[in-house]
């Protein structure tokens, strides 16, 4: 498996900090494998009066902030370029997409994600990921 661009979904799950670690140990193998971490953000469906729409809207953005400020901490002492990304939008599309902009090799995500406010990823993210996907995915349980 070639691995020399590793996605990493994350959004502060206990799988998420799993999928990492994971992305970390399958990094460490090789030195020029570079390691892209990406949270994304969107707002629930629900309708939002247009007020509170930016309110909402600047608290998922900061949680994203803070979920990435996480992950770069948990793999701060790899060797390996790291990139950390932001995105907005459907978390199953915006990844399949971003990943191949990027021309990901491997894309690694946790099976669920966390639920309510800090709803990112759910269980039928991973499986569209899986279904979509042109690279490798590795779903960590």
């Amino acid at each position: 498996m070639n691995t020399s661009k590793i996605l990493v979904a994350y959004d502060g799950s206990e799988t998420s900090k799993k999928a990492l670690l994971k992305a970390k140990e399958i990094a460490e193998k090789n030195i020029e494998t570079k390691v892209l971490i990406v949270t994304v953000w969107d707002l629930p469906n629900a309708s939002y009066e247009a007020h509170n729409y930016h309110y909402i809207a600047d608290i998922y953005k900061k949680e994203a902030e803070e979920n990435i400020k996480v992950a770069e901490e948990m793999i701060q002492d790899l060797p390996n370029e790291k990139e950390s990304f932001i995105l907005k939008g459907s978390p199953s599309i915006t990844l399949i997409e971003f990943a191949e902009k990027q021309d990901v090799n491997l894309i690694v995500l946790g099976n669920r994600g966390l639920g309510g406010i800090k709803r990112f990823f759910l269980g039928s993210v991973s499986f569209h990921v899986v279904q979509k996907a042109s690279c490798d995915v590795y779903v960590v349980k």
